[in-house]
């Protein structure tokens, strides 16, 4: 690669408190869509062509090369070399080089998702081996509803669980069980039948997945929730 000591290897960064999005437009964007390796000689003159802008006071390459790093036909990510210092910075032979380096990490990255895959599936299927066991052992209902709800905290790795019953009417469910940071403000709530997410739910026994926040009546939200009926002799129930 050119031997200009201005260079600088750099991938998608993470600024604090969060990443950052990718627009549809600019360079790596254009990469990722595409999975092609793009060559610019003059980083400047390519800006309008693929909408790419300049932060004010932001030093830039005038030279770079973006790879995409493809595994499972899925792009994961761009590598990106820049030269700070000239155009025409690079030749074939590094871009060659550093699209056998981006073959290799993306050969590793996608090992990498399968061990972590197969690992969660091992202890899934451990954690719901024990479920099983501990439910179980117990007829006390309240125990076991208690049970239920702790275990699908666990293994779902999210902040709060309940679980809704209905009152004799059958059209008004409350949580008997609620484990988590608001567990007092969702056993407060009461879901009327066919009335909102969960309402809706229950009246068609169909699970959602919706990724909208949703208030409760303490004034708090979720930023994701996921809802799925509990079948006891054909009457919903709600978990």
């Amino acid at each position: 690669m050119s031997s200009s000591k201005e260079k600088f290897l750099a991938g998608i960064q993470k600024k604090p408190g969060g990443p950052t999005p990718l627009t549809a437009k600019g360079f790596a964007s254009h990469v990722l869509r595409t999975r092609e390796t793009l060559v610019l000689e003059d980083m400047a003159a390519a800006r309008p062509k693929y909408g790419s802008f300049v932060l004010p006071g932001t030093r830039t390459a005038k030279s770079a090369i973006f790879v995409p790093l493809v595994a499972s036909d899925q792009t994961r990510g761009v590598i990106e070399v820049g030269d700070t210092e000239r155009e025409n910075a690079f030749t074939p032979s590094d871009v060659r080089v550093l699209q056998t380096l981006a073959n290799s990490m993306s050969v590793a990255l996608e090992n990498a998702r399968l061990f972590n895959e197969t690992q969660r599936r091992t202890r899934e299927s451990a954690a719901l081996a024990e479920v099983g066991r501990d439910v179980s052992s117990t007829l006390d209902l309240p125990t076991v509803m208690d049970r239920i709800a702790r275990h699908a905290k666990e293994l779902l790795a999210v902040d709060n669980s309940a679980i809704f019953l209905p009152d004799r009417s059958g059209r008004t469910f409350r949580a008997i069980v609620s484990v988590g940071d608001i567990s007092q403000a969702l056993q407060a709530t009461e879901i009327e039948l066919g009335q909102g997410i969960i309402g809706s739910l229950l009246q068609s026994m169909v699970a959602e997945n919706p990724t909208s926040v949703v208030p409760l009546q303490s004034g708090q939200g979720l930023e994701a929730k996921f809802d799925t009926p509990l079948v006891c002799n054909f009457e919903p129930m709600f978990m």
